[in-house]
């Protein structure tokens, strides 16, 4: 009888790049809209990467490059309220390193 494989580590990040992972999906991912006074500095097309844990929550929060010192926080603050269903690993919710790229616009 073939046994099942071991449960996955529970202290590794997964990523998108391994095989066998299912990624997160995104149940609730509001990005905060750009302030009129920040757009005209803003620098669009910037990485935040997030550590979302095996209940779907970002435990850890980077922004890869600054996009406006106004804007910043607003996006940092906004990232910790987003949720997913888990990344899984053979039908066990994982860790996973996740990109997402933002763009943004100003308050009209």
């Amino acid at each position: 009888v073939p046994q099942a494989p071991p449960p996955p580590d529970p202290r590794r990040v997964w990523t998108a790049d391994e095989a066998g992972v299912t990624a997160p999906v995104p149940v609730k991912q509001e990005i905060p809209r750009m302030p009129a006074a920040a757009a005209c500095q803003a620098r669009a097309g910037r990485l935040l990467e997030l550590i979302i844990d095996e209940q779907g929550r970002g435990i850890s929060i980077t922004l890869r490059a600054s996009i406006h010192p106004i804007y910043d926080p607003l996006l940092v603050a906004a990232a910790r309220q987003w949720r997913y269903t888990p990344a899984q690993v053979a039908g066990v919710a994982v860790k996973f390193r996740k990109l997402v790229q933002v763009s943004v616009a100003p308050r009209s």
